[in-house]
């Protein structure tokens, strides 16, 4: 089953970067969509300086410097590939990255068999803030990482994509019924109607359950890994 997916950007901001070649730091900018981390020189420029695959990569924290994590690439034909030493600028943004970047390679390696993997699954009535797609029915899945609104069951074609890491998840009362909304960066990103309020407690039980069993599995990854670094609040020198 292959799901259609209309890039958008899953997070950006700046890292520090360790060069390939001669092994200096450079501070980057950073757009990660579904299947590429690509870095500019700044905002500013369209052009990627480079791209980063994440098809069949892993995303861990290292000790290499305070606040690191590294990506190991493989490369597009399968054979090869490269190793990425960055570096965030706080704690929280190097979780929130290595999260965000985890987010976009489960995406990619559970399209064609995402159905064996959701946590939840149902159908729900849509109503808004997206006018287009307002008071329609759709189809909502829930993985590790994200909750999935597809146009039916068939799970064939993707409407929209929320990353847990970031969303808050509400009951609400939605004129005689309820229903749950979805919120990031303040914004209210997608309110949902439910048959009844059994309905609205498992959705949002579940979806803060899988919210909180994602950041405990970041945590065994950087214990795993020896990342004790306390968070810093000085930035990486490039």
């Amino acid at each position: 089953m292959l799901v259609s997916f209309k890039k958008e950007i899953g997070k950006s901001g700046f890292l520090t970067k360790q060069g390939i070649k001669f092994k200096s730091w450079k501070r980057r900018y950073f757009e990660l969509d579904a299947t590429t981390l690509n870095y500019f020189l700044s905002p500013h420029h369209t052009k990627p300086k480079g791209i980063i695959h994440l098809r069949n990569a892993t995303v861990m924290p290292c000790n290499k410097r305070p606040l690191c994590f590294q990506i190991d690439s493989v490369a597009r034909d399968g054979i090869g590939g490269r190793r990425f030493f960055l570096v965030a600028e706080s704690q929280e943004e190097c979780d929130q990255w290595m999260l965000a970047i985890q987010n976009s390679i489960d995406f990619i390696d559970n399209t064609a068999a995402a159905a064996t993997k959701w946590k939840h699954t149902g159908s729900l009535q849509y109503c808004g803030p997206v006018r287009r797609m307002k008071n329609r029915s759709f189809w909502w899945a829930l993985d590790d990482y994200n909750l999935f609104c597809f146009e039916d069951d068939t799970e064939c074609k993707i409407r929209r994509r929320y990353p847990l890491e970031g969303t808050q998840v509400r009951p609400v009362t939605l004129a005689g019924t309820v229903g749950f909304s979805l919120h990031r960066g303040g914004k209210t990103v997608a309110i949902n109607r439910c048959r009844d309020q059994k309905e609205v407690d498992l959705w949002v039980s579940t979806i803060n359950r899988v919210k909180l069993e994602a950041r405990a599995n970041l945590t065994l990854h950087r214990l795993a890994a020896g990342d004790t670094h306390e968070p810093s609040s000085q930035s990486p020198s490039a």
